[in-house]
């Protein structure tokens, strides 16, 4: 009798290791049939380390994993960390938003473009590594990312896309790369903590409110390549004193340096 209960023990135990081994593993979506790719697209939400295999069998069938689909991991409060295989090329829109509790994600160097909104609200992201694979960069990407602080943007990269690092408080440093020629709307709103940006000599364009909000900046040069600058593009920004404009007929949009230290010159006034 002893026996049989210690057997039932056993395969009960079995079952549910299997059941939780399974549980969290990730779950993935045939892309293409004859391809052989698939994307990670769910997991169980009680995983803290993701680790997203090269390959997968699915139905008996090798495939190949190629990306993260939108919203895959969203909301996944556990996770802390996520290492991404070389044959990944998209980060979907929303993959990991509201990952309260993710500290770190490795990007390959297959990686091509990350969606909107992919990091959005991930509080306690304190870096991030983009390689110089990337072109794309969704809006949004990194909202909300409060603990980033520096970041490096790859030469890969043309556009800062609308309010991509905005609301990131301790944000103190961004590299922009010679291949950018435009930064779009709130890309750097209310980085707060953000005490120098070099504005490459690439750039043709800024935004609409672009840098509003950011206390800690205390000078910038807009190269001479820039053409026009948006509206509110420095607008509180209460501690920069020093403004150097390069391009003297670059056209400056509404309250532009609005409640700033800085003393701007006769320059051409224009809604950008």
């Amino acid at each position: 009798m002893i026996g049989i209960i210690i057997i039932v023990a056993i395969a009960v135990l079995v079952f549910i290791l299997l059941f939780v081994f399974k549980a969290l593993k990730p779950k993935y979506l045939v892309l293409d049939a004859v391809a052989k790719t698939c994307e990670a697209f769910s997991c169980d939400r009680n995983a803290k380390n993701l680790e997203i295999p090269r390959e997968v069998m699915i139905k008996g069938e090798t495939y190949k994993v190629v990306g993260v689909k939108d919203g895959a991991f969203s909301g996944c409060n556990v996770l802390v960390s996520v290492t991404l295989p070389d044959t990944v090329t998209r980060i979907g829109r929303g993959s990991f938003e509201h990952c309260h509790n993710l500290e770190s994600i490795t990007i390959s160097s297959s990686v091509e473009s990350i969606g909107e909104g992919a990091f959005y609200d991930c509080v306690k992201l304190k870096e991030i590594d983009i390689p110089n694979s990337v072109v794309s960069i969704g809006a949004g990407a990194f909202c909300s990312c409060k603990s980033l602080v520096n970041v490096v943007i790859p030469g890969s990269v043309t556009s800062i896309s609308n309010g991509v690092f905005e609301h990131c408080e301790n944000l103190k440093k961004v590299v922009l790369p010679n291949s950018v020629v435009s930064i779009g709307d709130a890309s750097f709103w209310n980085c707060g903590s953000l005490e120098e940006i070099m504005l490459p000599n690439s750039l043709t364009k800024m935004g609409q409110g672009t840098f509003m909000e950011c206390h800690s900046l205390a000078s910038v040069t807009i190269p001479s390549s820039v053409e026009a600058i948006g509206g509110g593009s420095f607008k509180n920004c209460v501690n920069l004193s020093q403004v150097r404009i390069m391009n003297p007929k670059m056209k400056i949009g509404k309250d532009a340096f609005l409640n700033c230290k800085a003393t701007v010159g006769e320059y051409t006034t224009a809604s950008a």
